[in-house]
């Protein structure tokens, strides 16, 4: 195949195979915690423990998804770019962010969001650059925002006694 831009293959592939890509990533380190215990019997004992994470995006019919916020929980997501004239703005193109999430001036998604939904929120983040005319890109998204654990509040844990 020849060379293009990442977008435009993995927006080919969508169209080709199916309607939901997943994007993942795995982060994999070793932790070697080394202990040695030695007894009156000269009895050793030894130790390790391996620790891996992992996250995936997903893009659904073009749009990417961000990882899952919660409602009520400080969030942030920081969008990357390659190439363009400095410096770059960044913009909610279209939609509405969830409400108490902003987008700032270097694209980096914060905010505790307030409102949880049983859907997604859709916005398009676009950035462009200082050229003349300006390079612009813009990126459908999707944020889940869940509801914040569900609890029965007694009276006392209410007044906190």
């Amino acid at each position: 195949m020849l060379c293009q831009p990442t977008h435009l293959y993995l927006r080919r592939l969508m169209r080709r195979y199916s309607h939901t890509l997943t994007i993942a990533f795995a982060l994999s380190f070793f932790l070697l915690l080394n202990f040695a215990y030695a007894s009156r019997n000269n009895a050793k004992a030894y130790g390790h423990l391996a620790i891996t994470a992992s996250h995936s995006w997903t893009l659904q019919d073009g749009a990417f998804s961000l990882p899952e916020a919660k409602a009520g929980t400080a969030y942030e997501f920081q969008f990357n770019t390659e190439g363009g004239l400095a410096p770059l703005k960044w913009s909610v193109a279209s939609g509405s962010l969830p409400p108490g999430l902003r987008l700032d001036e270097q694209g980096k998604l914060s905010g505790n969001p307030a409102q949880a939904k049983a859907e997604a929120y859709a916005f398009v983040v676009e950035v462009s650059d200082s050229a003349r005319p300006p390079q612009r890109f813009p990126l459908p998204c999707l944020l889940f925002v869940r509801a914040a654990t569900l609890r029965i509040l007694t009276a006392q844990a209410a007044s906190g006694f």
